[in-house]
């Protein structure tokens, strides 16, 4: 240590008065010692252990802070020590670490950053997951904005008051062997968020959080100025989220393109991956502003493993209010997944702004849970829950479903069906399988509504179904049912009245050992 401290790159805060006694504030000695650290040209800024207690404290460029084993940065009780944050347009917030304008930042160390977050929520619920935030609370545990060359590495923040680590408008930024601990019903405690900010590598991280773990947003009104969100790659990671694992979009109308998601393990999340590009309806956004809907592009899904989720696979384009709608989602592939989960998959547009390109391959969901309701309810921004399949598709054009299987357990009940496609069109579905552990079966493998241009093939239900595909709508045009193994099937297809027979072709199929009722799957 003696010889760090004869470096002249090296500044121990309590070289600068910090006390680190979890008591007094040493906010002053801490932001001398960064200041002091800047003005030489850069430099390490070094926490021994100790608790050091502090109220807002701003980043200077070329600056590295050093938080060892055993030191706790600790944030004030009082909102008093906190400088207001400029980017909030509802109340007077601020956050823990403020930096703008800077290059060559790096959070590092052993030790803990910890927010305080209990000091500023309510002890009654304001939902069913998330305690009521007080009206005065920081913002943010990190609010770094239009900032290049960021990095966190191998330290733990917790209990952050609202978003742990937000970056606003940044370029080249390194996460990796974080921990972020927040707990559960901790109100807005995104973990991550990415907001207009362009190649991140986030690797090797531990998240819990009470709000989104992985946040990729685009809201330029916030920022300013055009830019969007851009060369993300998030890897070899542990989430735990009580809402979204991944969450991308929603918030602002920029592009966010260019993303891959690998090797990560999901549990205990309301959603596991989220994707959203909407005009939402609320009439007073909080934290943000929607006046187009972001354009969502070019995104990759694989090796993923989550448990005790919700929905696995949640994904949402369209409008609740009226406006013109820019906002799109295309070119996404998720591959390589298996989830146990409570609910359903969504994936879903509106009439006139269809989702484009979805590619799902090598994907098994396995429904532990209940239906709540046999009835439909039509998807909202913040998902619902009455969607009686397994995976529900609607307005899509260009839908891949490969190697797909879709698992009921023994409790899962009032489930109509494993698939359903409602006006889709371009439909390649291959090797698709349903299992039922249930006494009755009484529901289809795959339904198509008013869909055109359907390839169905190669696909083997496991267990005994009641039909293998039903088909309805006056708008079904070409489906073509190949080279299936149906004999597990009751019913090979149930056709309903208003679809002209001809719009299906069948060649190749192995039928039901009883031929009732498979008059239109002959050649």
């Amino acid at each position: 240590m003696e010889s760090l401290k004869e470096n002249k790159h090296f500044f121990c805060v309590s070289d600068f008065g910090a006390v680190g006694d979890g008591i007094t504030n040493d906010n002053k000695a801490i932001q001398a010692a960064v200041d002091s650290c800047c003005k030489s040209g850069g430099g390490k800024v070094y926490f021994g252990p100790g608790n050091y207690l502090t109220g807002t404290i701003i980043l200077r460029s070329n600056v590295c802070l050093f938080v060892d084993a055993g030191a706790v940065i600790t944030g004030s009780a009082d909102f008093a020590n906190y400088i207001p944050d400029p980017y909030c347009r509802t109340v007077t917030k601020g956050a823990l670490f403020l930096g703008q304008n800077l290059k060559n930042i790096t959070i590092e160390g052993r030790g803990c950053i910890d927010g305080n977050g209990y000091v500023f929520w309510e002890t009654e619920f304001c939902n069913e997951t998330a305690l009521k935030p007080k009206t005065q609370r920081p913002h943010a545990l990190f609010l770094i904005t239009e900032s290049e060359n960021i990095t966190f590495r191998d330290i733990t923040l917790k209990n952050s008051p609202c978003y742990t680590v937000w970056l606003l408008g940044c370029d080249k930024v390194k996460i990796s062997q974080v921990t972020i601990n927040n707990p559960l019903n901790g109100p807005n405690t995104d973990a991550i968020d990415i907001d207009c900010t362009s190649n991140v590598c986030i690797s090797d991280c531990d998240i819990s959080a009470g709000d989104d773990c992985i946040a990729l947003k685009s809201d330029a009104k916030r920022l300013g100025k055009d830019k969007g969100c851009k060369n993300v790659v998030v890897c070899n990671s542990i989430l735990r989220s009580s809402t979204c694992a991944i969450r991308v979009g929603y918030e602002g109308d920029e592009v966010i393109q260019n993303c891959v998601f690998s090797n990560l393990v999901i549990y205990d999340a309301s959603k596991g991956i989220d994707i959203i590009s909407i005009l939402p309806d609320l009439p007073v956004p909080l934290f943000t502003e929607i006046n187009e809907g972001p354009r969502i592009e070019g995104l990759i899904f694989s090796n993923i493993v989550m448990d005790n989720v919700k929905s696995p696979i949640y994904i949402w384009q369209g409008k609740e209010v009226e406006g013109e709608f820019k906002g799109k989602i295309e070119n996404i592939k998720i591959n390589n997944i298996i989830a146990k989960a409570k609910q359903f998959c969504f994936i879903g547009g509106i009439s006139g702004s269809p989702i484009r390109d979805i590619d799902i391959s090598n994907v098994k969901i396995i429904i532990q849970g209940p239906n709540k309701s046999p009835e439909f309810e039509v998807p909202c921004v913040w998902g619902g829950d009455k969607i009686p399949w397994g995976i529900y598709c609607r307005h899509i054009n260009g839908l891949v479903l490969n190697n797909v299987d879709v698992e009921f357990e023994e409790n899962a009940a009032n489930w109509l069906g494993a698939l359903k496609c409602d006006e889709v069109e371009d439909i390649d579905i291959n090797a698709f399988r349903c299992k039922y552990n249930l006494e009755k079966s009484e529901i289809a493998s795959i339904a198509l509504a008013n869909c055109k241009n359907s390839f169905i093939h190669g696909c083997n239900p496991l267990s005994e179904v009641n039909v293998f595909l039903k088909v309805e709508g006056r708008g079904t045009e070409s489906i073509n049912v190949s080279s299936n193994n149906l004999t597990h099937a009751k019913k090979a297809v149930e056709i309903s009245q208003e679809v002209d027979v001809a719009a299906l072709y069948c060649t190749g199929n192995i039928l039901p050992k009883s031929s009732a009722n498979n008059e239109c799957m002959k050649e």
